[in-house]
């Protein structure tokens, strides 16, 4: 009888073993929208037919839901693929907690990594939305992402690096304000032409500007276009202090 129980329960709730903890030595959890669940019921967490996972407002106008997620100061990357957007009316905007990620009102597609470290062993994620549906490819929290932007001040300078898993022929940055996501221009310039750091293996690239002295109403985003590689979407980074 204990074991029949055992197979009802099984039969009955087999969708919270999809979220994956430790899928490989380099990833603590993913989530890649199979059989998705365990997010709460504020809004409407779907999979979706070409693959990942659709987030849309739920039937009760909520504005956040999340889960415990596991957390380790050796995984400090939060890393996704937005794949595209349904605009809703009204206010339009997501974001992740914890200063995660997010854009409002003119979102974009693309890859993004952000580092985001707790000091709590299973932190809650919350994803707030206002006005979208999102499709996500995947989310997951990792030691080192493939592809990633770096930010570091040196002195009176900004150092930005791009790492890619493959080789590429070209790797240039602009730069937006995360709120209304308008444009910005450092120092007098609103694109940013990265070198590769090896000639014969192009797959870290970086430049130095003067620090730039912009005010922004959210976080400042760096977005990468990376020309004749592997890699055929932006990747997204934030400006770290």
């Amino acid at each position: 009888m204990k074991f029949l129980c055992l197979l009802v329960l099984a039969a009955t709730f087999p969708l919270f073993a999809e979220f994956k903890e430790n899928p490989d030595e380099n990833t603590i959890w993913l989530e890649d929208g199979v059989n998705i669940s365990g997010w709460g019921e504020t809004l409407k967490f779907e999979s979706h037919p070409e693959g990942g996972f659709t987030i849309a407002p739920g039937e009760n106008k909520g504005y956040n839901a999340g889960r415990y997620v596991p957390a380790n100061p050796d995984y400090p990357w939060f890393c996704g693929e937005i794949v595209g957007y349904s605009m809703l009316e009204g206010y339009r905007g997501f974001g992740f907690s914890g200063g995660g990620f997010g854009m409002v009102a003119s979102p974009q597609t693309g890859m993004f990594a952000v580092k985001q470290v707790s000091d709590k062993p299973r932190p809650h994620l919350r994803f707030d939305l206002h006005g979208l549906v999102v499709h996500f490819k995947y989310l997951m929290q990792v030691q080192k992402p493939d592809y990633r932007i770096e930010t570091k001040r040196i002195n009176d300078r900004l150092e930005v690096r791009v790492f890619l898993k493959e080789p590429a022929e070209d790797v240039m940055i602009r730069f937006y304000d995360s709120y209304c996501m308008p444009m910005l221009r450092l120092n007098g310039e609103d694109k940013l032409q990265l070198l590769p750091v090896d000639e014969n293996n192009p797959v870290e690239w970086s430049a130095q500007i003067p620090y730039p002295e912009v005010k922004t109403k959210g976080a400042m985003l760096f977005k990468a276009v990376i020309l004749g590689g592997e890699i055929k979407v932006p990747l997204w980074g934030r400006l770290d202090p």
